[in-house]
């Protein structure tokens, strides 16, 4: 039956401890994590590496092109892969536009969508008959048998010098037998334009590219100012470089980019909203009392002058210098005087604290003006009537 394949998990824990230690806090495990590992190695390093409060700058995994990245779709957010081809790849040859007609070609004729072996087996046979037909190409008669049993070392050999264009893209070889016609497929898991779920863009080579790069990832960037790093984050959330930022709860605050743990406290006698990258210092801002006092003193003082003028006009109401200055003139004067400094009274009374009810404050609020005004109205139109007549 054979062996089945198993982890060691202990060595595997110690490579992400060397990666990023518990011991080193949350602003220095920012690692480049490169790994070619299988899906159990990843899941057992990706766990410690949680639990150490790792956030990573970018992280590479072999796995995050393979099955295990579509299992695990929680996990992958800005992962990093690699490999030979990617169906964005817009390379042609004679028969197909795309590797991707090549697999929904495969698809019509045999009920399958096939993947990157389907591709590389099309492309393989057509780059040898793109070789021969290089090698044959100056000969006139050649002997095509005599060539394959007896001079097959020339054939390979000629693979240095052959410069092809597949549908797997450009074919070259150099010095060391490898192909360089083209980098290799890079890949990352990001959001495609509108798109609510992370799918596989592919990076390089740049002339096929359809997203861009993203490093650092959100997990290893500062947080912006009103929020701090979410520790639970850190430990819980599976998507390792995603944004590990929260907001800064009401009564704190984060005035700029940080790392720190929490938001700082307000100080005392300021508050803050959600989010808040400042505090804000509440006063109530009401009339002292002393202020009031004052007031009510001055309203006293009028009152009690201008009765006292109309207790005197009324006393003296025959007498013929009264009698010539019109004492109804006079009393409306000093009706008026008295409703217009009444709006003292509500002036001093058009405010309530935090938390008291406002209803009497807005009556207050609203009789001031009518109160002065019809004080007001009453002193002039008599003293224009008085001039008048």
């Amino acid at each position: 039956p054979g062996v089945p394949n198993s982890q060691n998990v202990e060595f595997l824990e110690g490579l992400a401890d060397q990666l990023c230690s518990a011991d080193e806090g949350s602003n220095t495990n920012n690692a480049a994590v490169i790994a070619c590992v299988q899906n159990g190695d990843a899941d057992v390093m990706l766990a410690r590496m949680r639990l150490n409060g790792c956030r990573p700058m970018l992280a590479w995994f072999t796995t995050a092109t393979w099955g295990w990245a579509t299992d695990n779709t929680d996990t992958i957010p800005f992962f990093l892969g690699g490999g030979q081809w990617h169906e964005n790849f817009v390379y042609s040859d004679k028969f197909f536009e795309t590797g991707k007609a090549v697999l929904e070609y495969g698809k019509e004729k045999f009920g399958y969508m096939g993947s990157y072996d389907h591709v590389v087996s099309y492309a393989m046979p057509m780059l040898i008959v793109e070789l021969l037909t290089s090698f044959f190409r100056i000969a006139d008669s050649p002997n095509v048998t005599d060539v394959l049993v007896n001079r097959y070392e020339e054939i390979r050999r000629s693979l240095m010098n052959i410069n092809a264009h597949t549908i797997f893209g450009p074919v070259s070889f150099n010095e060391y037998q490898r192909n360089n016609g083209r980098g290799a497929a890079g890949t990352q898991w990001v959001r495609k334009s509108n798109a609510t779920e992370f799918q596989l863009g592919c990076i390089s080579p740049l002339d096929q590219a359809d997203v861009s790069i993203v490093i650092p990832s959100p997990s290893a960037l500062p947080c912006p100012p009103g929020s701090h790093l979410d520790q639970n984050l850190i430990e819980g959330d599976p998507a390792i470089l995603a944004n590990k930022c929260t907001l800064c709860p009401a009564g704190t605050f984060a005035q700029y980019e940080n790392t720190n743990l929490k938001c700082q406290q307000c100080p005392e006698g300021s508050a803050s909203t959600e989010g808040a990258n400042y505090c804000i210092a509440t006063e109530d801002n009401l009339t002292s009392v002393g202020l009031q006092v004052l007031g009510f003193i001055f309203v006293a003082l009028s009152w009690s002058s201008t009765i006292g003028y109309m207790v005197w006009l009324y006393l003296n109401r025959k007498d013929p210098v009264v009698k010539m200055s019109q004492p109804e003139s006079l009393f409306l004067l000093c009706i008026g005087s008295i409703i217009s400094t009444s709006a003292i009274i509500p002036l001093t009374l058009a405010e309530a604290a935090p938390g008291e009810s406002t209803r009497g404050a807005s009556a207050a609020c609203r009789s001031i003006p009518f109160l002065y005004s019809l004080g007001w109205v009453l002193m002039y139109t008599s003293l224009t009537a008085k001039s008048w007549r």
